[in-house]
């Protein structure tokens, strides 16, 4: 027995009888307890506060084996969650395809229709291009399975037959570029099967440390092949980044994506078995016998067996069972699944959350904490995390695989610019509530003279479709309005536009103050003569719209000019029609005076 063990049992036998003892520590300092909290408690009993016996304190993470090629190959043919997990991203990154950008040439053209004329060429020629990958190669269902090979097993391979060579054993040679002019096929192949043999070994080479040729199985139905392949002649996807000691253990690959998911898709499959079992002996059929105990201790089991026999077959064949209701019961019982749908709904969360898929995604179901109405944040992250990956391992294949087409078909003198499509795609209502939303916020640019109308119309509606990210701005147009006024004219335009402006209001405001004033009035009762002596002080309605004038600043003299002559013909008009309806008023009051 361990010295601490032994003094423990004495003391606690000798503080039992009442004797005051000393602290271990002071007894014998080598004993001084080892401490595993922050305050002084320990137990040596108990362990409490010693990490040498405290359970929290002993526990370590334990490495889980590697996933061999074989587990993996099976799990993910055999395994529906393990295959939904490989598949949903590689699905994702792949079914919205991209979309080209045909850029205009930097140097202007003089010759607008020919310049029209090339982009148009340039643009059929990356259409034809674009049918080429999609139709002879099945560029999208090739990336496809490079994908999830690649999540599946670690990486993968795309081997391409070009026809630089005519033997097996020319796949050793590296790629002669200036001799191809055919692909004769292409094979996706698993990291299962394509292992390193040679690295490059040249501490000067840019590939330096890399693998330089592979050894690759092929395998067919009654058919196999290995292959001596240069690295020039595949593209290689890796699967989830890990460390360089287990790239070695992976033979030069990454890590597949079952490896840190695998305990969580134990978990979940014997989440799935215990439950189906639990469903499968969800009732219990009882039989009491009376005197049971007493057979079996006389030894007359064989009674109780054929009891037992014939209680099953009726059940069984006639759905019907007799027994003695004197000295038997029959009675059936359901098992307790309180709880069993929260516990699946854990463990649902949890194989949502091992694969960063929402359960939205990876159930098709509306509802849960990782997927649904209640958390469009998540799918959102979910969306953003797959269009890094498409940026970070897609978009370098998809750019070696055109590269390689291109090099065969000579179709095009460099790869075209691209972006990948939305991944989330948006409903009628979210679209008309976008458009909605930008079109107010192009009548804000436009009453604030951050953009001219035009531009606001070749921005959003110059294209296929409705654009609604672009902001064009036509320097051009405005270089040319700038050049063409100086600044005292600008001045003296805004000056003009001052001056009609106030004009305008104290027009507006006689015309209020003379609908007011005039109000048809009965003239007094009063003699003759008084009204003969009266003085006539009428100011009539007048009521002249100023003109809307539109000035742009290349026209600001013309416009000068016209504006003043406009404000001298309402003077004159002014004059004209308040000595008219002067006149009718005095003619109007003499009739009422002869009357």
């Amino acid at each position: 027995m361990p010295k601490e063990s032994t003094l423990a049992t004495q003391r606690l036998e000798l503080a039992s009888k009442g004797y005051d003892l000393k602290p271990l520590s002071e007894v014998d300092p080598a004993l001084r307890i080892p401490r595993s909290r922050f305050d002084g408690w320990a137990n040596l009993t108990t362990g409490f506060g010693r990490p040498s016996q405290h359970p929290v304190s002993n526990s370590q993470y334990e490495a889980l084996d590697k996933i061999n090629a074989h587990q993996q190959e099976q799990m993910y043919r055999s395994d529906w969650v393990t295959r939904k997990g490989i598949d949903a991203p590689a699905e994702d990154m792949t079914r919205n395809g991209i979309s080209y950008q045909h850029n205009d040439d930097d140097e202007e053209q003089e010759d607008e229709e020919k310049k029209k004329d090339n982009q148009e060429k340039s643009q059929k020629l990356v259409e034809d291009f674009d049918d080429l990958l999609n139709e002879d190669f099945k560029l999208w269902q090739t990336a496809f399975q490079a994908i999830a090979l690649a999540r599946a097993s670690g990486g993968s391979h795309t081997l391409f037959n070009f026809n630089d060579i005519q033997t097996a054993e020319e796949f050793k040679e590296p790629l002669n570029e200036n001799q191809v002019s055919e692909i004769r096929w292409v094979r996706t192949i698993p990291a299962w099967y394509s292992i390193p043999l040679t690295y490059y070994r040249d501490i000067n080479h840019p590939k330096w440390g890399q693998p330089e040729h592979y050894q690759v199985i092929i395998r067919e139905a009654g058919f196999g092949i290995t292959l001596q392949v240069h690295e020039s002649r595949m593209i290689r996807m890796d699967g989830r980044f890990t460390t360089q000691a287990a790239k070695i253990q992976n033979r030069g690959w990454n890590d597949s994506e079952i490896q840190a998911v695998y305990t969580a898709l134990r978990d979940y499959g014997i989440c799935v078995m215990s439950t189906s079992s639990t469903l499968e002996t969800f009732t219990q059929d009882y039989l009491g016998m009376k005197g049971l105990a007493e057979k079996v201790m006389m030894g007359e089991t064989d009674y109780v067996l054929e009891r037992i026999a014939l209680t099953h077959a009726g059940m069984t064949s006639n759905k019907l069972n007799i027994f003695d209701a004197d000295s038997e019961t029959m009675e059936r019982k359901g098992t307790p699944i309180t709880g069993l749908a929260k516990l699946w709904d854990g463990y649902t969360d949890a194989i949502c959350g091992a694969w960063g898929i929402p359960k939205s995604r990876f159930f098709s179901s509306e509802s849960g904490k990782l997927g649904g109405s209640s958390s469009e944040s998540d799918t959102r992250n979910y969306f953003n995390g797959t269009h890094s990956k498409q940026e970070i391992q897609l978009r370098p294949w998809l750019n070696s695989f055109m590269l390689f087409v291109n090099l065969a078909n000579k179709m095009l003198t460099g790869l075209p610019s691209y972006t990948f499509n939305e991944l989330q795609e948006q409903s009628d209502k979210e679209k008309a509530d976008t458009r909605y939303t930008q079109a107010q916020t192009d009548q804000i640019y436009m009453q604030e003279q951050v953009l001219s109308p035009e531009e606001v119309t070749i921005s959003r509606f110059s294209k296929e479709e409705t654009d609604l990210e672009t902001n064009t701005v036509d320097f051009a147009a405005r270089e040319e309005m700038e050049d063409e006024a100086t600044p005292e004219e600008v001045d003296e335009m805004r000056e003009t536009i001052a001056n009609m402006e106030m004009e305008n209001a104290v027009n507006e405001a006689a015309t209020q103050q003379n609908i007011e004033n005039q109000q048809p009035q009965k003239p007094a009762q009063k003699p003759i003569e008084e009204k003969q002596d009266q003085v006539i002080n009428v100011k009539p309605e007048i009521n002249i719209e100023a003109p809307i004038v539109n000035v742009k600043i290349p026209e600001l003299k013309d416009h000068t000019e016209n504006i003043k002559n406009k404000l001298n013909e309402i003077k004159g008009k002014l004059d004209e029609n308040v000595k008219k309806e002067l006149t009718e008023i005095k003619d109007k009051l003499d009739e009422d005076i002869d009357i």
